[in-house]
């Protein structure tokens, strides 16, 4: 059953919400006073998420809002932009999500512990249309979330990056319950850089390949074009030990099985991984302004599946005894898979993205002062599924091994119309869920010169995506020693309905906040507590035993036994600190111009209220512990004539991970990143580096002899170890 909500409960909610947040603003020193309207202009650009007014700078702003440069993202080794903003962002988790399903294509990111859908993306200030991909399987944090795909964002587009640390659904509407992020694209009309860069895994495996541009032209006198483009090409990794089962096959003297390991953990093979981004604008008078950006990008991945063990129940298509399922064809053959493969088989899955968006819109200001942003946005994502190295038992010895799975499209059309308000709100009506209001209250005080206090107070919701009431999906997920087929349906369908399933519901949130920002010479630091009530939020239920087939069935399949739903099964809390600290040390050096950038996070959830049908002690943990605690790191920046460089201290807190009916708790980690670079001839860049310099792994997988996995496969500092890599960059 789903939980029960109660429309007064919401209500009261809302106002407890904004009644703390005046409590707030009246309990604070009688010669604190607000900032004034007029007060620093120090960014230089239109705007910074996360305020209404005009230009402002971090330290400056009621919320928390990270400002990265565009080269902090360009000088890395790493390319996947998830990657990269793990690094920068520090309440920002992904992982390396191996044998995930479609998870391990488009991986599902957190920002401050909650799920990936729940934090809204944006591109030069317009909402990014959601991936096709939704996470039927991943680290329990996202299961059934529906996400962006940032790794479609070529690093070398962009100015910056500008990551609110706060709900933000008062401005910007569904999603933003835990923030929200802004790529700004690069907008110069001249000049550009080409670069190509080349890496490896100290264990030999991994290669990549990549060469990007970027170009800036002049359109008429007032007007640019920006175009962005990238390639990569990159070899998979292999983190496996051979699993007890497959060493008894070949011990017992079965030389079909495939060596050295039968099952494969690793990062998938990535081919012809194509970005393309044009940014442009024109200004027509001194009061507007047209604007116009979009990207097309590409790439194939493929990665293993679960190994089909030729003997024993640890494949698919078996009977109730765990023997391989016999076929009587319509000659009177009977057939059984491993006639065909009898060292067993491990299936490849295969995955085409293609995505697309446009962007077309004007901005200006009236006499008035009322400045205004309309613009229209679609995008769209597709990804085809394939699968190879398997077979259909049911069409005997001649059944291909390659099959075509279908495709999942979404496709996004956002209409807009921005004007500038003193207070924020939102109201907004959805044929499905019906109306929701929405409201924020945020403030910064300058206690003394140097030192302020902001905080906030507001709610926020998150619709549910269309995929997420319609998709229909099979996945092999390995449970209790074995291989089942779980079949995921609408809440819709007779099974799911049969079994108490009701219509979707938005998630609602209530968030309060909570910084300080001090500033005294070189020294910059934020520090900003937060605490996030998710109600109603949006899961997978539990995996019921399907008992008979009911006419006008979701599932038909033979072999799927089992099926879940989505609904609204439970409420969570997470609250955590960030701390962001920079020091420019560049006096203590004497020569050059040198910077410590420290940033920290701690995060803590938990479930509060849940729906038995949903959550069992086993998926609770996986939401409250998934994720580590803590992380941390530290980046030196230094400078000096033609040379520089920087020095990355990276740690991992531990967590936690099931294993079938237990869990296992890997230990933190620490990680060390280099980097040197020289610039010859003022346009001639040369850089070598290394990430995980020291070659560091998660702790052994104490059941890897019966997964196959060499490391824990949610580890969130990664599976790969030690890349080393060098980069030659022209610029002109």
């Amino acid at each position: 059953m789903n939980l029960q909500k109660s429309t007064n409960c919401q209500r009261i909610i809302h106002v407890l919400g904004v009644v703390m947040a005046v409590l707030f603003l009246c309990v604070l020193p009688g010669n604190v006073q607000a900032q004034s309207e007029s007060e620093a202009v120090l960014l230089p650009y239109i705007y910074v998420i996360g305020s209404r007014r005009p230009v402002r700078s971090t330290t400056d702003t009621a919320s928390p809002v990270d400002v990265i440069a565009g080269e902090d993202f360009t000088d890395q080794g790493t390319a996947d932009m998830s990657n990269l903003l793990r690094t920068l962002v520090p309440s920002y988790n992904v992982g390396p999500n191996p044998i995930t399903d479609a998870a391990t294509f488009i991986r599902p990111a957190n920002l401050r512990g909650l799920a990936s859908d729940q934090s809204l993306v944006f591109v030069n200030g317009k909402r990014r249309h959601r991936a096709a991909v939704i996470t039927f399987l991943g680290n329990g944090v996202s299961e059934g979330a529906q996400g962006p795909d940032v790794s479609v964002i070529p690093a070398i587009a962009l100015d910056r990056v500008e990551v609110l640390r706060d709900s933000a659904s008062a401005q910007y509407g569904s999603d933003a319950i835990a923030g929200a992020i802004n790529f700004v694209l690069k907008d110069s009309r001249d000049g550009g850089t080409i670069e190509t860069q080349w890496g490896r895994t100290y264990e030999g495996d991994g290669t990549e390949y990549r060469g990007a541009f970027n170009v800036g032209v002049p359109v008429t006198e007032s007007g640019f074009a920006n175009l962005s483009a990238e390639w990569r090409e990159s070899g998979p990794t292999v983190r496996s030990v051979q699993r007890d089962d497959v060493a008894q096959l070949i011990a017992a003297g079965n030389t079909h099985v495939r060596q050295p390991y039968a099952q494969i953990w690793g990062s998938p093979d990535v081919d012809g991984d194509v970005k393309v981004f044009l940014n442009s604008g024109i200004e027509i008078s001194e009061h507007l302004e047209f604007y116009g950006f979009g990207n097309i990008a590409r790439r194939e991945t493929e990665g293993g599946f679960f190994f089909r063990n030729p003997e024993t129940r640890r494949g698919v298509n078996v009977d109730g005894d765990g023997n391989p399922l016999e076929y009587t064809l319509p000659s009177g053959e009977v057939f059984r898979w491993n006639q065909r493969f009898p060292g067993g088989f491990t299936p490849q899955f295969k995955g085409k993205i293609n995505d697309k968006a446009a962007t077309l819109g004007f901005r200006g200001s009236l006499a008035s002062g009322l400045t205004y942003d309309t613009s229209y946005t679609i995008g769209r994502s597709r990804v085809d599924f394939s699968i190879g190295d398997t077979i259909n038992s049911s069409l005997g010895p001649e059944s291909p091994t390659q099959f075509e799975l279908g495709s999942y499209i979404q496709t996004d059309q956002t209409a807009n119309a921005d004007l500038t308000l003193g207070a924020m709100g939102r109201w907004e009506k959805f044929d499905d869920f019906g109306s929701t209001t929405d409201g924020k209250l945020a403030a910064l005080f300058r206690v003394v010169p140097g030192l302020s206090l902001r905080g906030s107070a507001s709610t926020g919701f998150r619709v549910p995506t269309v995929g997420q009431q319609n998709v229909q999906n099979v996945s092999t997920e390995f449970q209790s020693g074995g291989l089942r087929q779980i079949g995921t349906i609408p809440a819709t369908c007779p099974e799911a309905r049969e079994v108490g399933a009701e219509p979707l519901e938005p998630e609602e949130s209530l968030t309060f906040a909570l910084g300080l920002v001090a500033e005294s010479g070189p020294v910059s630091l934020t520090a900003d507590y937060f605490n996030i009530r998710v109600n109603d939020r949006l899961g997978k239920s539990k995996d019921i035993e399907i008992s008979q087939r009911i006419p006008g069935s979701c599932l038909q399949a033979h072999d799927v036994l089992e099926f879940s739903y989505y609904g609204n099964g439970f409420d969570t809390r997470t609250k955590g600190i960030d701390i962001v600290a920079t020091i420019d040390v560049s006096s203590l050096l004497g020569h050059g111009e040198t910077r410590l950038i420290a940033v920290g996070n701690w995060t803590d959830t938990q479930v509060i209220r849940h729906d038995p049908d949903f959550l069992d002690e086993k998926r609770i943990l996986r939401l409250e512990k998934a994720l580590p605690d803590y992380r941390f790191n530290a980046t030196l920046h230094h400078g000096r004539n033609a040379w520089s460089g920087l020095l990355r201290l990276n740690y991992f807190g531990s967590y936690y991970q099931t294993f079938s009916d237990t869990f296992i708790r890997p230990g933190d980690e620490i990680t060390l990143d280099a980097e040197i670079s020289y610039l010859l001839m003022n346009s001639v860049e040369l850089s070598v580096g290394a990430e995980n310099i020291f070659n560091n792994f998660p702790d052994r997988h104490p059941y890897g002899n019966q997964t196959g996995a060499k490391y824990p496969e949610t580890s969130p500092m990664g599976l790969a170890g030690g890349f080393y890599y060098g980069r030659l960059r022209y610029l002109f």
